[in-house]
């Protein structure tokens, strides 16, 4: 954060709002390596709130491992989802892990996520 005459500003924003003398109402910047104190402006985006969700970090919820991965014990089955415009995409369940590893992947690369999407955050 920077702060310009008692008002809080991000600093990503800033750079890039800078560099590029525009506005960016209604969109996000991204932070293509998903590291949030790399402002360098070639690791920054400036993307749609539905582009930016599909660079998005693993949940510290996740219990798999893996973004969109998550095991069922009711069926005894690993569930595969994806979300994209705000709706889940079911993908399936299956009896490893790894084959719902892989739908999962696939999905991701039909529907055009970035290739870091799902990575743990990285340690600052």
């Amino acid at each position: 954060m920077v702060s310009i005459k008692g008002l809080r500003y991000y600093e990503h924003r800033l750079l890039y709002c800078f560099y590029h003398k525009g506005s960016f109402q209604g969109l996000e910047v991204d932070h293509k390596d998903q590291n949030k104190l790399n402002n360098r402006i070639d690791n920054l985006d400036l993307v749609t709130p539905q582009q930016n969700q599909k660079n998005q970090t693993l949940s510290t919820a996740n219990t798999s491992g893996y973004t969109g991965v998550g095991w069922r014990q009711s069926i005894k089955r690993f569930r595969a989802s994806i979300t994209v415009n705000k709706k889940s995409v079911h993908l399936g369940y299956f009896e490893n892990i790894e084959e719902a590893i892989k739908a999962r992947k696939s999905a991701e690369v039909e529907y055009g996520f970035h290739s870091n999407h799902g990575q743990p955050k990285q340690k600052v």
